[in-house]
Parts: C-alpha cells; sequence; structure tokens
C-alpha cells in the first residue's frame, strides 16, 4: 500500500494504433478433407482385413 501511495501513476494510457494482420488465419480446407478421407480409407481397410481374418479363422475352428 506504501508503493501505492508514494509513487504516481500516468492518468493517461498511450495505446498503440490499430494495424490489420499480415494474413487471415483461415484452417486449410482440402488438408482437413485429405486427411479425413485418408483416414477414413486407412481405418476401413483395417476393418475389412479383420473382418476378414476372423471370418477364416472362424471357418477353420480356431475360434
Amino acid at each position: 500500500m506504501q508503493i501505492d501511495a508514494t509513487s504516481k501513476l500516468p492518468s493517461t494510457f498511450i495505446v498503440d494504433r490499430a494495424a490489420a494482420a499480415d494474413k487471415k488465419a483461415y484452417p486449410v480446407r482440402w488438408l482437413i478433407v485429405a486427411m479425413s478421407v485418408l483416414s477414413a480409407f486407412v481405418f476401413s481397410v483395417i476393418a475389412i482385413l479383420t473382418f476378414e481374418n476372423y471370418r477364416k479363422l472362424k471357418s477353420e475352428g480356431r475360434i
């Protein structure tokens, strides 16, 4: 409290002028779509391979 009472604070606060951004920050849509398609393809291939392997093992009587 002593520092608040004894120090002098300026009554004005100077703010820099606003400036336009260099480049707007939007997500890259094609990259999002490409990654979504690729991940869906990989997941579907893994699911099909797993399902086929399960059916093969079941028909052989191992499961």
